[in-house]
């Protein structure tokens, strides 16, 4: 399987780094390494997942370098669709990101049809900043199960370091309201002495104060 696996990736990459979009309506000899097949196949990727289609060459690549290390997967129907989910997302990112993105002298849709169809749904419906944060989320999601990494402990993991973050920012608030209430009761108690409302009388009056003693 794994032999399969880098084939394939192998044809993948010759076909999507060689091609050329005049080959679709071009007769004769075509430029693509993998002739025909490769042409047919880098043609559809591209016109569906455009430059995302490259994300496939990177997650085989992850796939087959796991399958060398572990031999097996506990869950292999979950990795792939998981995989799969990560390609369309892939695709969707870039296409919200950019149109476009040149690339060895073309240029190619950044998600194809896929990533235009969704980014404007998304779009439509949660609007820009809230569709990337859809987006960034299902991709961590789909990344933490093709890792096969334990969710639970991810989502603790997450959990923890948030209350840390939080924690932290509410201890600091917490001074910074301290320093404002003392502040405040200064400046009270000097007018209570009469020293003026005004602000720069109340730090005038102040300083005399503290040469006087």
């Amino acid at each position: 399987s794994l032999l399969i696996i880098l084939l394939l990736v192998t044809f993948l990459g010759l076909s999507l780094f060689s091609f050329d979009e005049n080959d679709i309506n071009r007769s004769g000899v075509l430029s693509n390494y993998c002739g025909v097949c490769g042409d047919f196949t880098a043609s559809h990727l591209v016109r569906f997942l455009g430059f995302s289609s490259f994300s496939i060459i990177l997650y085989f690549l992850v796939f087959a370098f796991e399958l060398a290390i572990k031999k097996e997967f506990k869950h292999p129907k979950v990795k792939f669709f998981s995989y799969i989910i990560l390609v369309l997302l892939t695709s969707t990112i870039l296409q919200s990101y950019s149109y476009k993105i040149h690339f060895l002298g073309i240029d190619f849709k950044s998600g194809g049809a896929v990533g235009i169809y969704s980014s404007d749904l998304i779009q439509k419906y949660f609007s820009k900043t809230g569709g990337y944060l859809i987006l960034i989320h299902l991709f961590l999601i789909f990344l933490i199960l093709s890792a096969e990494i334990s969710f639970i402990k991810t989502i603790k993991m997450l959990f923890s370091i948030t209350l840390s973050f939080f924690n932290a920012v509410k201890t600091k608030l917490i001074i910074l309201k301290g320093k404002y209430v003392r502040n405040q009761e200064r400046e009270s108690d000097l007018q209570k002495l009469g020293w003026g409302k005004n602000k720069k009388e109340v730090i005038i009056h102040s300083k005399e104060a503290e040469k006087r003693e």
